[in-house]
């Protein structure tokens, strides 16, 4: 699970239980055509994604890897 959806990427925070979307067409088109072209690595792609993203009010920044977590005690376990 890369946080992958059919129009967006929906990225969690790494700190918090909040997440951002990313949309495919309006926010990362160019980079998702280099990445079919082969001219971008997956990971340097995720990296750009979370780039995009930002940081989280909480401080933390959105990635496409970062666990799902608790809503109440922010744990990711």
């Amino acid at each position: 699970s890369d946080g992958g959806g059919d129009y967006f990427f929906l990225l969690r925070c790494e700190k918090c239980p909040k997440t951002t979307s990313i949309d495919m067409d309006r926010d990362v088109g160019a980079l998702y055509k280099k990445l079919l072209a082969n001219e971008l690595s997956m990971n340097d792609f995720k990296v750009e994604i979370s780039r995009r993203a930002g940081q989280c009010q909480c401080g933390g920044r959105f990635r496409t890897d970062a666990p799902i977590r608790c809503p109440k005690c922010h744990s990711a376990d």
